[in-house]
């Protein structure tokens, strides 16, 4: 059950025109379509794009998945939280990701970005979570706030050509096989049952699912772009995986994890060095957290917030 600060948090603030009330908390019911718009129109519209956030990511439409910052009430700044169970070899770890962060552009450089992510941080340690992670390009935005910039991840974009491809269908037997293939090679990985309704990460409009006998990937489709979000297996699944996904456009985004089967088929077999794309930032949140090797956690786009 998720843990609750006392409500909000209310400051005053002496601004030129005199004291302002501004405070941070939980998105309320009948704001949440009041913090839709923005969000959309900031990642989705903004962009060119037509599949808005809350379709993007089954689940999350929730209030109690939403921070905001009201200055005289309304909503200036807001943020998505996305809650997980890491497992490992030994133990597992409660946490967190924090993802669509947003400030009304007037209100930008005043604060309101860092007052939010620090309520975030507060709430998280209430829930007991163990640590929060997200992605960014901008990492010196979060330096000297706690946050740790560690990231395995590899991208490349190999060439492919469109042509006709199977993939196989999103049900309950194709999510056990994934299961199946995840807990015999990834030892660190997301537990829990997977939705039948995978998310649909940015910037891809299709998502496909293909299946061999020990791998599987999940990409995305955009045009003549296709976006491995995951992909794991042996060596011989996936060179017969790689047939099918070459086929799937003309531009093949690889993201996988440096060390992975995959990591290692793509240098051996394809003769390519996918060089390393440092996107995480990691903010230890429990006292069995801060020992953790943060550059070796890699969580797959597909899964991600």
């Amino acid at each position: 059950m998720v843990g609750w600060l006392a409500g909000t948090r209310n400051h005053c603030f002496l601004y030129p025109c005199g004291m302002v009330n501004i405070e941070t908390g939980f998105c309320r019911s009948d704001e949440l379509e009041t913090v839709l718009g923005p969000l959309n129109q900031e990642f989705i519209y903004s962009r060119g794009r037509n599949v808005e956030v809350q379709y993007r990511f089954p689940g999350l439409n929730k209030p109690q998945n939403f921070l905001v910052r009201r200055v005289e009430g309304a909503i200036v700044s807001a943020l998505a939280l996305k809650r997980f169970v890491l497992e490992t070899a030994k133990e597992q770890y409660n946490a967190a990701m924090i993802g669509l962060v947003w400030t009304l552009p007037s209100m930008r450089a005043k604060g309101h970005a860092a007052a939010i992510l620090n309520f975030a941080r507060l709430q998280l340690i209430q829930e007991q979570r163990d640590f929060a992670v997200l992605w960014t390009s901008q990492p010196h935005v979060y330096s000297g706030q706690g946050w740790i910039e560690a990231d395995c991840g590899r991208y490349g974009v190999l060439s492919g050509h469109a042509g006709n491809y199977t993939d196989n269908p999103i049900n309950q037997a194709s999510i056990d096989s994934i299961q199946e293939i995840r807990k015999a090679f990834a030892p660190m990985r997301i537990c829990g049952d997977v939705a039948a309704e995978f998310p649909l990460p940015l910037p891809a409009t299709q998502l496909r699912l293909l299946i061999e006998t020990d791998a599987y990937a999940i990409i995305g489709l955009a045009k003549d772009n296709a976006y491995v979000f995951d992909i794991l297996g042996t060596p011989n699944s996936l060179q017969a995986l790689w047939t099918r996904i070459s086929g799937s456009g003309k531009n093949i985004h690889m993201n996988v994890p440096a060390g992975s089967p995959a990591d290692e088929w793509v240098t051996r077999i394809l003769h390519t060095n996918l060089p390393p794309k440092p996107l995480a930032m990691w903010l230890p949140l429990s006292g069995r957290a801060r020992d953790l090797d943060y550059a070796s956690i890699y969580i797959p786009i597909i899964d991600r917030l």
